[in-house]
């Protein structure tokens, strides 16, 4: 698989709830498929993640992988999400 990172914008004013929601989705991501979890990279953008304290920008793989390595990304990171909503609920 290629590896994913997810970018937060320290402009935003819920900066902390992203970052938690952020650490959150990698510790989901090494319980269910150790070695999975990806970086957390911060910018000094606001993006519009002000809006949800649960909004983030992925970003998978890099110009060494492979289409194929970055659509199982893709699928492995669907069964995260699925399973951190379900988890909300």
């Amino acid at each position: 698989v290629a590896k994913y990172s997810l970018v937060i914008g320290n402009g935003n004013p819920n900066v902390g709830a992203l970052k938690q929601f952020a650490n959150q989705v990698n510790s989901k991501a090494e319980s269910m498929f150790p070695g999975f979890g990806g970086n957390i990279i911060e910018k000094q953008y606001k993006f519009n993640q002000y809006v949800s304290d649960h909004h983030m920008l992925l970003e998978v793989g890099n110009n060494m992988n492979t289409i194929d390595q970055a659509k199982l990304t893709g699928k492995y990171f669907g069964d995260v999400l699925a399973e951190i909503i379900n988890d909300m609920e």
